[in-house]
């Protein structure tokens, strides 16, 4: 992993936010090198125009963006489930993300796009303003260490560009089986006027990090953001 001292090297370019996951790979069977390089092009939300509203593009009125999807059990649910939601599935994970693609293609949704890459980024520069009804956050990898917190990806950078890409009173949604990640939630927005965090409010989804902590016996922690429009 990158240091975060190397990242200001001199003459180095501008790197505009702090890694905040490992990227992953592994070893790939045939069918997802099929996927990652015919299906998830055509899928992926960065090779669309921006600024995208993703609410024209998959004629949906309520997008749902499902940020750090991992292997995409919340995304399938919500398109069996949910056939009047627009979904966008973002990860870093290679494999994840395949799967969520050959869903998407094999069961011809047209409700739902990917991306696979930095998520943060694609929020950042590719959504369109107030154009998002939700943004789940499911079991971030919480960086226990001290030294790694400026890593844990709920920060106010983050919460700044998701308040953009909200509709008026649109939701952040949040779940960690992590303690001291529940604390770091509470701390970074209440430093924020712009958003009313309450506990729960959400059904958290079956999801194989959910199942693990319901296995190790973890408390799980939920959380509901409302955007609060000027």
């Amino acid at each position: 992993m990158i240091s975060a001292d190397a990242l200001t090297i001199s003459n180095a370019p501008k790197v505009p936010h702090i890694r905040t996951f490992h990227a992953r790979h592994g070893r790939l069977s045939l069918r997802r090198r099929e996927l990652l390089e015919l299906v998830i092009p055509r899928l992926d939300v960065i090779n669309q125009s921006s600024p995208l509203d993703l609410r024209i593009a998959l004629k949906r009125d309520f997008v749902v963006v499902d940020f750090g999807c991992g292997m995409g059990d919340h995304t399938q649910a919500m398109l069996e489930n949910q056939p009047d939601w627009a979904v966008l599935a973002i990860d870093v994970h290679t494999a994840g993300i395949c799967d969520v693609a050959e869903v998407i293609d094999s069961g011809e949704y047209t409700n739902a796009l990917v991306h696979l890459g930095d998520g943060i980024t694609v929020l950042e520069d590719q959504l369109a303003d107030q154009s998002v009804s939700e943004v789940h956050i499911l079991f971030p990898d919480p960086w226990p260490k001290a030294k790694h917190q400026k890593r844990r990806v709920i920060q106010d950078d983050l919460l700044a560009i998701i308040y953009r890409i909200l509709v008026p009173s649109g939701t952040i949604r949040i779940a960690t089986d992590h303690d001291g990640y529940a604390l770091h939630v509470q701390q970074v927005f209440s430093q924020r006027q712009d958003f009313e965090l309450s506990a729960g409010g959400f059904e958290v989804p079956d999801t194989s990090y959910h199942r693990r902590a319901i296995r190790l016996g973890h408390t799980i922690h939920s959380f509901s953001a409302r955007k609060i429009s000027d």
